[in-house]
């Protein structure tokens, strides 16, 4: 089986809150009830599709893939969950997954291969952005690109009801992770076609993980009950209360009258002056936050106007701004994993930055439409770019403005990005693949055939040795000569959590399990 390195720290940490109205806990025993807060509102439960954690939190209780993965410590391994075991051939080109017996959805209805292919299938024409993954798959970015007319080219196949069987275009070390993600969990394509949104209605979803709906009052009010007939170790605790879309200082208020026993993915700025540190927990997570460029346009499209945009950021302002231990980066591979270099990109310099602005065709510019930063609402993004907006005005005089949304940006703006990516699976492909000529989720226009090459060969590659070589070779390209992407840091989870609560699920993937949480 797949074992790779993974950095995870759970740590304490000071912080705090306001006072207003309390969380109501009703239907469930109260006992035996972990009541959680997560961050907005869950309109819909899909997930093949789904993008945002609050609604993977909740699918990982309720689902299961073909395999898991077990952290413990440093170490990361796959483990069987809906397939009890599986074997390999023909070099690691092809891989056979043999399900468990007896295993049954939630209105009765066994289990088949068919699901996990129509699961596929699914996936691979849409456009969600973990249909990549896939991509390793014969014939599938070929079927995803709809100029595959037959089925029977695409390398996914159910041998019968409990067989599943896949061919790939080359090996890779991370396969068995891939079925570990929510986006490949098994689907009912006889109710979930009724639907062409997924599953819009909690209340009429069926599953087959941990737990099940119980009640959906609202958008903002969902209960999970535990599932005893769940395939694998049923759960310790009968049932989860989740709250939804929350104010900051509403969560901490709730939390501190016994009304919220978690609080997932608060910020360090709602938690000043929190007074009990015992109950903070925060986690580094493997995901990247980095500016990027559209650089199709002028003066962005030009790596060494790039470059000084690189040199002319401080990290440690930046963090200190955040109020957030998290840590600074400079490559795409995050600590942990194969790849990672502690002195990987380009280094804060604001004097050499400004002498080689001044000697380059972008001495003055002024002569230039403005410049924007396009940012996502989170109240962390906002405070980053900021910062950022206000350390490029200080050592170049260059002016940045801030657009929250996409409809904020005037036609053909020149455009720098400040954005994040949350791996899938704890591989380093999952950061570098991005900035592929081929990759869905590159907005940047960039492309280069050596990076690209450097990437796929690593993906393949048998040993830690040879992945490492060529990670640094497109690093190189990536973050220090060409440079369409700036890592800036390490993102990091933020959690309140009871004494009375055992087992919290705190990982460097983010995806969180409640199976085996016990209450005090």
């Amino acid at each position: 089986m797949n074992k790779l390195i993974l950095l995870i720290l759970i740590f304490l940490f000071v912080s705090a809150c306001h006072h207003q109205e309390k969380v109501s806990r009703t239907k469930v025993d109260l006992k035996d009830t972990l009541s959680i807060a997560l961050p907005g509102i869950i309109e819909k439960l899909d997930w093949n599709m789904s993008t945002d954690q609050s609604a993977a939190i909740i699918e990982t209780s309720l689902m299961e893939g073909l395999t898991g993965i077990e952290i413990s410590r440093s170490d990361v391994r796959v483990k069987p969950a809906l397939a009890e075991t599986w074997e390999s051939s023909d070099g690691g080109l092809q891989y056979t997954f043999h399900l468990r017996d007896n295993i049954k959805w939630s209105d009765g209805k066994p289990l088949t291969a068919q699901n996990f292919v129509d699961s596929f299938l699914r996936l691979l024409a849409s456009n969600a952005p973990w249909s990549e993954s896939l991509f390793c798959i014969r014939g599938a970015r070929t079927f995803h690109e709809g100029k595959l007319k037959n089925l029977d080219e695409v390398g996914v196949k159910a041998v019968d009801e409990k067989t599943i069987k896949f061919s790939l275009n080359e090996p890779v070390g991370y396969f068995l992770t891939l079925f570990s993600h929510h986006s490949t969990f098994p689907i009912r394509k006889d109710l979930i076609d009724l639907d062409k949104d997924g599953w819009s209605d909690p209340k009429k979803i069926v599953t087959l993980g941990a737990y099940s709906v119980l009640s959906y009052d609202s958008p903002n009010k969902l209960i999970l009950k535990r599932n005893d007939h769940y395939a694998l170790k049923r759960a310790l605790i009968k049932s989860i209360d989740f709250h939804l879309g929350m104010k900051p200082s509403d969560e901490v208020d709730s939390f501190k009258s016994g009304d919220l026993d978690a609080v997932v993915d608060i910020s360090p700025h709602d938690l000043k002056g929190f007074d009990d540190r015992d109950e903070i927990l925060y986690s580094p997570l493997l995901d990247v936050t980095y500016l990027t460029f559209n650089i199709r346009q002028r003066p962005l499209d030009n790596p060494i106007f790039r470059r000084v945009i690189g040199m002319s950021v401080d990290r440690d302002e930046l963090i200190h701004s955040l109020l957030s231990p998290v840590k600074s980066i400079g490559g795409m591979v995050p600590p942990g994993l194969v790849g990672y270099e502690s002195n990987r990109g380009v280094r804060f310099d604001p004097d050499a930055a400004k002498t080689l602005l001044n000697h380059s065709h972008y001495s003055d510019i002024s002569k230039y439409d403005p410049i924007y930063l396009r940012v996502d609402l989170s109240s962390e993004a906002q405070t980053a770019a900021e910062n950022v907006q206000s350390q490029l005005k200080r050592a170049l005089n260059i002016e940045i403005k801030l657009a929250m949304l996409d409809k904020d940006l005037p036609p053909n703006a020149r455009t720098i990005y400040l954005t994040h990516w949350a791996a899938s699976v704890p591989d380093p492909d999952n950061f570098l693949a991005l900035f592929t000529a081929m990759s869905l989720n590159n907005p940047t226009g960039w492309k280069n055939k050596n990076y690209d090459e450097f990437v796929r060969q690593a993906a393949t590659a048998s040993s830690i040795e040879s992945r490492e070589k060529l990670y640094a070779k497109a690093q190189h390209i990536l973050t220090e000569t060409e440079m369409p992407a700036i890592p800036l840091y390490i993102n990091t989870r933020f959690c309140l959590v009871s004494k009375r609560v055992r087992h919290f699920p705190m990982n460097a993937l983010g995806f969180m399990p409640f199976r085996s949480v016990t209450l005090q």
